[in-house]
């Protein structure tokens, strides 16, 4: 997979994540349910080989960006700033994606801006 392919492939999937177990806020993850940054987080897990930087980070219960390795980070990372992109392009939020994702009330619009963003990536 290239990185536009991977990188697409992430952001479809943590939609994929919050649409099938839920969206939380305040926190990367509430049990199966996920904000944006834990979704992401989830998706890099298991679409990135050897992303997993500490063997109980692969059932799920440490979402969390400290839990990737350096590799899992960057993808993380170069995920997390596509949406911050497109955040600032259609809503014009030049803030964190974590703080848009806690200011939101339903788990739909958080979804669509994943998916917007994987479309948006060039080919």
């Amino acid at each position: 997979m290239d990185d536009k392919a991977t990188l697409r492939a992430i952001l479809n999937e943590a939609g994929d994540i919050i649409q099938s177990g839920g969206w939380c806020r305040r926190g990367f993850h509430h049990g199966d349910r996920h904000c944006l940054g834990g979704a992401l987080t989830a998706a890099v897990k298991r679409l990135v080989p050897n992303s997993v930087a500490y063997p109980q980070a692969i059932y799920g219960k440490h979402d969390t960006p400290s839990n990737l390795t350096l590799e899992g980070n960057v993808v993380y990372h170069q995920a997390l700033t596509a949406v911050e992109r497109r955040l600032f392009r259609d809503y014009n939020d030049d803030g964190s994606a974590y703080y848009w994702n806690d200011k939101q009330t339903d788990r739909r619009k958080v979804v669509r801006l994943l998916r917007r963003t994987a479309r948006a990536l060039p080919v």
